[in-house]
């Protein structure tokens, strides 16, 4: 966990990965898993050491829904402007 970075938890970030995953889930659990604290876990692996359930990959699950986020530009950067609907993005410098 990121000091100071709020973050629910290795149980409860899979719970939202579980429901996006779930093609009939219609919430939007990238956003959810954003507003969780997804960019503050450090990525350690301690998760996968101590879960009892063997069989549950933290870590490619965080890097699956870290790839989702960054398609739609919910990163550590630009996650407050692209949750608020803003783009963040530079505008391109095309040719006049």
């Amino acid at each position: 966990l990121d000091e100071g970075g709020n973050y629910v938890g290795p149980a409860a970030m899979i719970g939202i990965a579980l429901r996006h995953y779930d093609s009939l889930d219609q919430g939007d659990r990238i956003v959810q898993a954003v507003q969780e604290g997804l960019w503050n876990c450090i990525m350690c692996g301690k998760c996968d050491e101590v879960c009892p359930v063997h069989e549950i990959e933290h870590l490619q699950t965080w890097t699956e829904l870290r790839a989702e986020a960054e398609k739609r530009s919910l990163t550590e950067e630009g996650q407050t402007y692209a949750l608020l609907g803003i783009d963040a993005r530079p505008p391109s410098s095309s040719p006049p």
